[in-house]
């Protein structure tokens, strides 16, 4: 369908984008108000599970980046003893961020859910810490800096998630209240 440009009330009236969501809200003849409500609250419910998904493909997106600017960072460091602990560690842990938020995503209960991103803050923890070493010894150039800024700022968010997930499985709201729902 082409959108044009509408140059008076009456076109927007009759065009096939306002006539299709007329009909479209036309089939909910709302009962009651509780019908209503049932109505808004599940598409509320869809919209924010659709931005949600979005959100979590974004940062899914972040954590890709900043384990390869991780990598890319200590392929300069020197081969001296302390820079190479130091990159061993930064090796092990940056990639781990993402490979352990992707197994989040992908976990089975609300239970391993929280494991799962506990573990991602760890690591992303991990790696603010090596980062934040390097950066202290002098050992990459300003990238390390702003590495060590996306690492604080994904141990913020990881650690949050964290929290959130605790409090979340302490109400009960997960499995406890699809059960009651059932009931």
């Amino acid at each position: 369908m082409r959108v044009t440009a509408v140059s008076r009330r009456s076109d927007f009236l009759n065009s096939p984008v306002r006539l299709v969501r007329r009909r479209w809200y036309n089939r909910f003849r709302y009962n009651s108000l509780r019908d209503r409500c049932a109505y808004e609250a599940l598409r509320q419910d869809f919209c924010s599970r659709r931005c949600m998904a979005a959100g979590t493909e974004l940062l899914e997106e972040r954590t890709d980046r900043f384990a390869i600017a991780v990598l890319q960072l200590i392929d300069r460091f020197p081969h001296s003893e302390p820079a190479a602990n130091i990159k061993r560690q930064l090796a092990k842990s940056a990639p781990s961020v993402p490979a352990n938020y992707r197994a989040s995503r992908r976990s089975r209960s609300h239970a391993e859910f929280t494991a799962r991103i506990a573990v991602v803050a760890e690591e992303s923890d991990e790696s603010l810490f090596w980062l934040t070493l390097a950066a202290r010894l002098k050992l990459g150039t300003s990238d390390a800096q702003a590495l060590v800024q996306e690492a604080s700022e994904l141990t913020a968010i990881f650690s949050a998630m964290v929290g959130t997930a605790r409090r979340n499985s302490r109400r009960g709201t997960y499995a406890e209240r699809d059960k009651r729902k059932q009931r």
